[in-house]
């Protein structure tokens, strides 16, 4: 399998890296992704499908995480995500968001932010969510994209962007309406190139 994943990749240094990956996540990846999936073989799918997305789309994102923890966290980030869409494509009975009325909208932002991040992700594709977050106000967009993606505690998104803790916290409950709102507008079928 590690040849048709580095065969996606150009760069020497970003195939290193990979196979670095590959070896150090591998049974981590499967470990998570069979508590959600409950399926050796749809997690071993789990995995690859993973595998071949960071291979194919997310190494020149990885190889700019130069800390081991954030790295970490992305790929089992990315492999939650996919097992979680898997489970949402089996599943095929969970409600449309865009049948939510405006109580169960609110609702999301008193959403603790797993249970935000679990919400959201059962109902949207990861690259969905990335892209919808990317395209939102810069001043949102960072504060999610460190709180939710990179999994950083409030505190060291601030720290990160220089930012008082508090003002953080205001802009992840207001981000969160937004996002919620921007995935509900476009359905989640949108697809921007940035």
């Amino acid at each position: 399998m590690m040849t048709v994943y580095l065969a996606l990749i150009e760069d020497d240094s970003e195939q290193s890296l990979f196979e670095e990956i590959y070896i150090a996540y591998r049974q981590p990846m499967f470990a998570l992704a069979m508590s959600i999936l409950k399926d050796s073989s749809d997690a071993e799918d789990a995995v690859h499908d993973t595998f071949l997305n960071i291979a194919a789309k997310q190494m020149p994102m990885i190889k700019k995480l130069d800390n081991g923890n954030d790295r970490r966290n992305y790929i089992l980030k990315a492999t939650k995500n996919t097992s979680l869409n898997m489970l949402k494509k089996s599943q095929r009975n969970a409600m449309p968001i865009d049948s939510m009325t405006d109580e169960e909208l609110l609702r999301f932002s008193d959403m603790t932010d797993d249970s935000f991040t679990e919400e959201v992700c059962t109902k949207y594709e990861y690259a969905q969510v990335v892209q919808a977050i990317k395209r939102m106000d810069r001043i949102y967009s960072d504060v999610l994209y460190y709180h939710f993606v990179l999994e950083l505690k409030v505190s060291d998104v601030a720290k990160s962007l220089g930012r008082s803790v508090n003002t953080v916290k205001k802009q992840i409950v207001k981000g969160k309406k937004l996002l919620l709102a921007q995935l509900n507008n476009s359905g989640g079928d949108e697809n921007v190139n940035d």
